[in-house]
């Protein structure tokens, strides 16, 4: 229940944020990177850093 809570705030600091990957989990009250890409990996089937290159890489398609 936390964790589903927690993940679309850290998907959109990924989106928005130019902050290093510890730097949103810590925002998003993950004080364990391990555990945050862990959790964020199950939440969304890709790690956060592949999130962001992904959703980048689809906005400049759709551009």
């Amino acid at each position: 229940m936390i964790t589903r809570k927690r993940m679309p705030p850290a998907k959109e600091l990924l989106l928005a944020a130019s902050l290093p990957v510890k730097d949103v989990a810590i925002e998003c009250g993950h004080y364990d990177i391990s555990s945050f890409n862990r959790r964020f990996k199950a939440h969304t089937g890709m790690a956060s850093l592949q999130y962001r290159q992904a959703c980048a890489a689809r906005d400049i398609q759709s551009k």
